[in-house]
This record gives C-alpha cells, structure tokens and sequence, in this order.
C-alpha cells in the first residue's frame, strides 16, 4: 500500500477507536469528504480507503458536538495528508466543521492557543507546530506584532488567528 494512503487510513482507523471522535462531527465531515473525493483519484489504494471510509460512516455514532475542540484533531488532518498530494481532492470537500468559541464583545473575540502582543498592530505569525516559539516571541514585544500562535494542523490551526485579525469567518 501507499505509504501516505497507509498513513491516512491508520490515522482514521486509530480515531474510529475513540468514542468522542465517532460522535464529533470533525469526524463525520471529514468522512463524508472523503467519500465523495477519494472518487477523483483513481489509484487502488484511494478505492480501498474509500471502501473504508463509507464502512466508518455507517459506524459513527448520533453526532453530539459539531467539534470537541481537542488540541490534535485527527481527521481534518489526515485529510490535509491527502489534500496536500491531491489538491483537486480540497475543492471538492465540503468544508470542515471544527468551530471556535467567541468570547463576544471583546478582542480577539476567537479564543484559542495564542498571545495578543499589541491589538492594533498589522503583524499575525503562526510558528506552525512549535510549542515554546510563540510565547518566547511574544515575550520580547516585538513592534508590529498583534498576534502569534501555533499551527496544530492545516485546515484548523490558523483559522484562529485569521478569524481574529479580519474580523470574518476563512
């Protein structure tokens, strides 16, 4: 098999075991986007994931939140595995559902893993994965800077950050 469809497919199977992700609906959607492109790619392993994943659809549980919110969202990232070699796969996704908690009238109105050095500032950094980098940047006060954080995966990771710096939904 494809190392990188042996990957994805790993991936979704190890969270398919947890009883949150069956019931979360990161999950779900990134099944259904997988059922629907993994039919643009025409290679065997794409079909046997897609087997698979239309099996793991009908095992999902009743969703109970659209997205739990954990720090390391397995499915959108094994769907980002597969996007990232097959880009055609993305426009034919439906999106993803992970959502953000809004703290309301205040700014940055998008809570997550961050830090806010100068709200006015035009400057918005992702270390990518880095744990310790955006604490020691922010530390330093750099001018210019408004706001620095980590990105987890690719689909999610910088959504906060862009959401809070123009004001809108990416």
């Amino acid at each position: 098999m494809n190392p990188l469809f042996e990957k994805v497919h790993s991936e979704l199977k190890r969270s398919m075991g947890l009883g949150k992700c069956r019931k979360c609906g990161c999950m779900r959607t990134t099944l259904v986007n997988l059922s629907t492109s993994l039919l643009s790619v025409n290679e065997d392993d794409a079909r046997s994931l897609h087997e698979d994943v239309c099996r793991w659809m009908n095992e999902l549980e009743p969703m109970e939140y659209s997205c739990f919110k954990c720090k390391f969202c397995i499915p959108p990232e094994a769907m980002s595995l597969l996007t990232a070699k097959y880009p055609a796969m993305a426009a034919l996704s439906l999106g993803d559902s992970c959502g953000f908690e809004v703290a309301g009238d205040t700014w940055p109105p998008v809570i997550g893993e961050y830090f806010v050095v100068e709200k006015n500032a035009p400057v918005a950094v992702s270390t990518l994965a880095n744990e310790n980098l955006p604490q020691e940047l922010a530390a330093l006060t750099p001018k210019g800077l408004c706001i620095i954080g980590k990105t987890e995966t690719e689909n999610i990771g910088r959504r906060p950050e862009l959401k809070n710096v123009t004001g809108k939904e990416v």
